[in-house]
C-alpha cells in the first residue's frame, strides 16, 4: 500500500518541477515559483524518501540497515551533484533542461515502485531465510549445533 501512496506525491513533484522550470525561464512572479513550484518540487526531498524508506524497512527487514545507508548516500550524492553542477548548466542551457532532467530522473527512480509493486513478493523471498537457523544475518558465527561448546552471547 505504501507504493500506491507514492502516486500523488510523484505527480505533485513532477508538476512542481515543470512549474519551476517554465516559471524561471519565463520570469514569472517569484511568489508563484517559491510557493507553488518549490513547495511541490520539495516533495522529492522529504515525502518520497520517507515513503520509500518505510516500505524498505517494512518489507526487507534483514537488509534494512544497508538500505538506509544506500538511501542516505544516494540522496546526499544527488544533492551535492545537483548543487555543484546546476548553476553552470543553467547559465549555458537555461532553466528548463537542468530542472526537467532532474525531475525526469527522479520520476524514473520512482517508477521502479511499479516493479516493486508487482514483483516485490518475489524480491522479499530472496531475503527470507528458509529456516530460522540458516539466516546468515541473524546467526552470524553460530552455525554449530546446540550441543556444541559455543554458546550465544
Amino acid at each position: 500500500m505504501r507504493l500506491v501512496a507514492m502516486i500523488p506525491y510523484v505527480l505533485v513533484m513532477y508538476i512542481g518541477n515543470i512549474v519551476a522550470a517554465i516559471g524561471m525561464e519565463r520570469k514569472w512572479p517569484w511568489q508563484v515559483i517559491v510557493v507553488i513550484a518549490f513547495g511541490a518540487a520539495g516533495v522529492q526531498v522529504a515525502s518520497i524518501p520517507s515513503i520509500v524508506s518505510t516500505y524498505a524497512v517494512d518489507s526487507y527487514k534483514p537488509v534494512a540497515g544497508p538500505l538506509f545507508v544506500a538511501i542516505t548516500v544516494n540522496k546526499n550524492v544527488w544533492g551535492y551533484g545537483f548543487s555543484k553542477f546546476i548553476t553552470p548548466w543553467i547559465v549555458s542551457a537555461g532553466f528548463i533542461p537542468p530542472i526537467m532532467t532532474n525531475g525526469s530522473l527522479v520520476l524514473l527512480w520512482c517508477l521502479f515502485g511499479v516493479l516493486f509493486y508487482y514483483k516485490g513478493k518475489t524480491f522479499r523471498r530472496w531475503f527470507v531465510p528458509s529456516s530460522p537457523r540458516s539466516s546468515s544475518m541473524t546467526n552470524i558465527g553460530y552455525n554449530r549445533s546446540r550441543n556444541s561448546s559455543v554458546h550465544r552471547l
